[in-house]
């Protein structure tokens, strides 16, 4: 049950880090923009970019989970499966932001 343990200290510890590196990247970029406050307003195209990011990410996740479950009843054991879908939630957000940020570069 050793996995068991890992996985219930790596979920806190994930989510923990997750808000200390949104808080730093926030002052960060604060800072780097002299103090201003960036505007908070969002349009259309914002909106369609965010939703492109979130689509990525849906599928990337959904696919991995899909294989996740079809590895597990070929014989996988517990532990990989959920390895698994962890890697393709982070794997899906990480393309997924990278999809946004491309499409906010080439503004298309």
């Amino acid at each position: 049950m050793l996995w068991a343990k890992m996985v219930v200290w790596a979920i806190p510890i994930a989510i923990g880090l997750t808000i200390v590196l949104n808080i730093a990247l926030n002052v960060f970029s604060s800072l780097a923009a002299g103090g201003r406050s960036p505007s908070a307003t969002t349009d259309e195209r914002d909106r369609k970019f965010q939703l492109r990011g979130m689509c990525v990410t849906t599928v990337i996740f959904g696919l991995g989970f899909v294989g996740a479950l079809v590895g597990l009843s070929t014989g996988w054991t517990p532990l990989t499966g959920i390895i698994a879908i962890y890697l393709a939630a982070t794997v899906g957000d990480l393309v997924g932001n990278l999809v946004r940020i491309v499409s906010y570069r080439l503004g298309s």
